[in-house]
């Protein structure tokens, strides 16, 4: 008698439930599948969330908090997520995450979201009236990689090249934010050059205007 048909047989004489499966059972919920529909409502968030937070001086405070609260109960609504208070405290996170470490501060202009690119949607587009215009693209993987993979890269690239093409000299590249790795955040400059975002020109800490409170 096989080990398996052994193991058949000592459920029966237990009365247990003789298990159908000849490996582990699959999961019941793809990962993979969530943490990408995760992102796609991650990213409706924040830009939803982007240009009235710039308003909001105090961005750890109860005013950004009922924000972000209001509108994550909004967008993340589908049930077949699974739960649904486990998915919004995930959203939450990240965008907190964005809202608190890299939102362009007040006098950035908010170009849009979800903007049409090079056979793509860019997530965030900003102009800084001393620096230029960039991309923000978000990347909520759980387990973000540092460096980049061959599908992201390619997809910059066509971030880059669509920012030439509609701004010109004044687009300047394009952030790459890894909000589940922040020290994988790098900058790619609209000639293709990685930088460490938090020591480029677009690093948050830079971006601040004179004359703007």
């Amino acid at each position: 008698m096989s080990a398996a048909s052994k193991s058949r047989a000592a459920f029966a004489a237990a009365g247990l439930p003789v298990p159908i499966y000849k490996g582990p059972a699959p999961a019941t919920v793809d990962h993979t599948v969530w943490d990408t529909r995760i992102g796609v409502l991650t990213h409706r968030v924040i830009g939803e969330v982007a240009p009235h937070a710039q308003n909001i001086p105090d961005v750890t405070g109860t005013v950004m908090a009922d924000l972000v609260r209001s509108t994550v109960a909004r967008v993340v609504a589908d049930r077949t997520l699974g739960r649904l208070d486990r998915a919004r405290i995930r959203v939450t996170g990240l965008t907190v995450q964005y809202v608190r470490e890299y939102l362009p501060p007040l006098g950035v202009d908010f170009l849009g979201t979800e903007l049409a690119a090079g056979g793509g949607r860019v997530d965030l587009a900003w102009y800084h009236p001393a620096v230029g215009v960039w991309f923000d693209e978000l990347k909520t993987w759980r387990h973000a990689r540092a460096g980049l993979d061959t599908e992201t890269w390619v997809q910059v690239r066509r971030y880059l090249d669509a920012g030439k093409t509609t701004f010109g000299d004044a687009f300047v590249g394009v952030r790459l934010l890894t909000l589940g790795n922040r020290r994988a955040c790098i900058t790619i400059t609209s000639n293709g050059l990685i930088e460490d975002l938090h020591t480029s020109p677009l690093a948050p800490a830079r971006l601040h205007l004179r004359g703007v409170a």
